[in-house]
């Protein structure tokens, strides 16, 4: 976002994202990034394998 608006994104041969503002001038730029699937994925994982520890651990305890 530049300006309040979303500016045209693109990237070059090494990845790296280019920003192409409408006007010239100085901007003040906010980028964002959520992680996208692979952040969601990662903490359903580790909210599953807390709780399956947890579990394990109350079970191991209630046996004794």
């Amino acid at each position: 976002m530049a300006g309040g608006r979303s500016v045209p994104t693109s990237k070059d041969g090494l990845g790296q994202m280019i920003l192409s503002p409408q006007r010239p001038g100085e901007y003040d730029i906010d980028l964002v990034y959520d992680g996208g699937w692979e952040n969601k994925l990662c903490r359903a994982i580790s909210a599953i394998t807390l709780l399956a520890v947890g579990i394990a651990i109350g079970w191991r305890r209630r046996g004794r």
